[in-house]
């Protein structure tokens, strides 16, 4: 039990990461003061797609889901959980990791150019 509960704590953590890497921006409109905890967060996600990396939080997950006598998953997060739900077919899993970067890094281009196109204009943000 103890086991399954922290393998919820990370699957939890890996999804909040995975949601706040492209959407966290909209927050820095709001709050500025988080871009400097948004930034890595977003340049994490962007490199671990586009370099085939595995993130620490997917063996971690696993590993927990194992000790708790489950079977766990030999993909990525996204490959097992995200891909999966949003139903992409028989879309190379390669492929859609590498266009999820890309959504996260244009996402983040465009929420921090309004940023600084809203600075500029001397609007508060």
């Amino acid at each position: 039990m103890f086991y399954q509960l922290l393998a919820y704590v990370v699957f939890g953590a890996h999804l909040a990461f995975i949601l706040v890497a492209p959407f966290g921006g909209i927050a820095a409109l709001r709050w500025p003061r988080i871009i400097w905890l948004h930034i890595p967060v977003a340049a994490w996600g962007v490199v671990v797609s586009f370099a085939n990396w595995t993130c620490p939080l997917t063996p971690l997950e696993v590993f927990f889901l194992r000790a708790a006598g489950n079977k766990g998953y030999e993909s990525g997060f996204l490959e097992h959980y995200v891909f999966p739900a949003v139903n992409f077919g028989s879309a190379h899993p390669r492929l859609m990791e590498l266009a999820a970067g890309a959504f996260v890094l244009l996402a983040n281009v465009v929420i921090y150019a309004t940023l600084l196109k809203l600075r500029h204009a001397g609007r508060a943000v």
